[in-house]
């Protein structure tokens, strides 16, 4: 027991802490499985050209140009808790609708694409309420521990998630693995409604307007040189990422030949690449 202790401070001594950190693990074990079983599925059961593949990937992306601003001045205003169950709840009813739509025989490219989209949408909510509850929970004296030890959950589902993917896909089928990713955003959600987020309030924007509070960030990015850098870099990033994600699945499918098992261990290898960089 005293061992344990010694191993286990800090944050990991805050029961709410490790339920927002199971939460936000097991929720990164499901995308893993998302991110490979969606674009599998377009490409091998919907039969995806390349266009329609970069038509998939740009609305999954999509929403965070159009709602990110708005998204980071209206969290301000009310509790971040709340948004991200709804978001878990919300990806999760969204998702299973594939497996549901494939049983049915009527899944097509088109309701990807909604799908994709709607996703993206609540990706940007939840995963900024995330980001600002976390601070809140750990407070700014703890907040780069706070973060390692989030981290550490996303790098181990980096590492075996795509793994676990490609088994899961192979032996359902994609359409089907992903409800696997649905029911690990409502397990996040029955998770979170246990918290206790005492800091969780609402900051007082008196009677400032969402666009002017936009154009404040704006401005606060655009003077300073770091920032602005590190905007750049972010979005050059997502431009190439996004491109290679595009074409990757259909090169390895079609051109390559792999099945969901070999590109899930593909992809475990960069999760690998990510640990020892």
């Amino acid at each position: 027991m005293t061992f344990l202790r010694r191993r286990f401070r800090g944050l990991w001594l805050s029961r709410d802490f490790r339920r927002l950190w199971v939460s936000l693990t097991v929720t990164a074990y499901g995308t893993q499985i998302t991110n490979l079983a969606l674009p599998l599925t377009a490409a091998l059961l919907l039969h995806a050209s390349p266009l329609q593949m970069g038509v998939l990937i740009a609305l999954e992306t999509l929403p965070f140009a159009l709602c990110s601003l708005h998204a980071g001045v209206l969290l301000d205003r009310v509790r971040k808790l709340p948004v991200v169950i709804a978001a878990d709840i919300g990806r999760a009813l969204a998702l299973v609708v594939i497996p549901i739509a494939a049983w049915l025989g009527v899944l097509s490219i088109e309701v990807l694409f909604v799908i994709g989209f709607v996703c993206g949408v609540q990706n940007v909510v939840g995963g900024a309420a995330y980001q600002v509850l976390i601070a809140q929970m750990a407070g700014r004296k703890r907040l780069v521990e706070a973060n390692a030890k989030i981290a550490l959950g996303e790098t181990s589902a980096a590492l075996i998630g795509p793994g676990l993917a490609g088994g899961l896909i192979q032996a359902l089928t994609a359409p089907f693995a992903i409800a696997f990713d649905a029911f690990t955003f409502c397990a996040s959600a029955l998770l979170l409604r246990r918290i206790e987020a005492k800091n969780d309030v609402v900051r007082p924007n008196g009677a400032a307007s969402v666009w002017r509070e936009i154009g404040e960030g704006l401005r606060l990015v655009w003077g300073n040189r770091t920032l602005w850098g590190l905007a750049w870099l972010a979005a050059l990033w997502q431009i190439l990422h996004h491109m290679q994600i595009a074409v990757l699945i259909l090169f390895a499918t079609r051109e390559l030949g792999l099945s969901a098992g070999a590109i899930g261990f593909a992809y475990a290898c960069g999760g690998l690449g990510c640990v020892l960089a």
